[in-house]
């Protein structure tokens, strides 16, 4: 899934879904059934029922699976924690704890990640995307 920064007017690449999908609970979802899924020809999985914040269901239905889309309801606010959603989504803390949260996206199946330094107003985000870099095993 490649996504791209609408902001600055680049256009998003398109996700095939595929013509057939399968809604589940997330509690009703577990890899070897996303595998199934995937193996019997469907597009995506969609998990229903307001997923949790931490979304751990997608990334393990993610890391089971090869091309099949996984989409996940909106996550409940009132029934998720701020922060949650914020571990679950952004990489935070010295470069190897960034450059370890960038290689579980990638193998959980990404086929790529984004990285943005947090500086301060005018401050240069390059050494610390160095850092980043050098801190991400070889593949």
């Amino acid at each position: 899934m490649k996504w791209v920064d609408g902001v600055s007017g680049a256009n998003m690449t398109k996700i095939d879904s595929g013509r057939l999908g399968v809604w589940r609970r997330g509690d009703e979802l577990d890899p070897a059934l996303a595998k199934d899924i995937e193996d019997l020809g469907y597009g995506t999985i969609w998990i229903g029922s307001s997923p949790s914040g931490d979304l751990k269901t997608a990334e393990r239905l993610l890391a089971a699976t090869d091309r099949i889309v996984i989409a996940t309801g909106i996550v409940n606010m009132w029934a998720s924690r701020a922060d949650e959603v914020v571990d679950a989504t952004i990489a935070h803390g010295d470069p190897a704890a960034v450059a370890a949260r960038l290689t579980e996206h990638l193998d959980a199946g990404a086929d790529h990640v984004a990285a943005h330094p947090l500086t301060e107003p005018g401050g240069d985000p390059r050494p610390a995307l160095r850092a980043i870099v050098e801190a991400l095993p070889s593949r």
